[in-house]
């Protein structure tokens, strides 16, 4: 292999490794804002739609529901639909996914602890008893 070749390959790597940037309009950077906002709120519900591929995000009294193309936002006064491309909708779902994710691992090391708190008891129980 000649040294062009491997000059060529390493652009390659560093043109693809670099992250390339939303082209967003103001509507959608303040949306995607807001979204980004309401996944990272401790009081945020995140919600699933499996079969339809919708996520849903309740906090207080807001709604947002992300499809394939759009973002919309209810308030209960004001409703506001945002269209949005893939690259966009693949970088929101990866954020509310990580933190579903983050939530199920909690929720799952919480029992764990209190499997392993109450299995602790049993062997003091018996131990006592012994």
């Amino acid at each position: 292999m000649g040294l062009k070749y491997k000059i060529k390959k390493l652009r390659v790597r560093v043109k693809s490794s670099k992250q390339k940037d939303l082209d967003l309009n103001d509507v959608q950077d303040k949306a995607i804002d807001i979204v980004l906002q309401m996944i990272n709120s401790k009081d945020s519900e995140l919600v699933t739609d499996p079969d339809n591929s919708r996520k849903g995000i309740k906090n207080k009294g807001i709604f947002i529901n992300i499809n394939r193309n759009k973002i919309s936002i209810l308030n209960g006064v004001y409703h506001y639909d945002v269209p949005i491309d893939d690259r966009v909708n693949d970088y929101i779902v990866d954020k509310f996914n990580s933190k579903l994710t983050r939530k199920f691992n909690t929720l799952e090391n919480q029992a764990r602890s209190k499997i392993k708190n109450s299995m602790d008891d049993i062997k003091d129980g018996l131990k006592n008893k012994l």
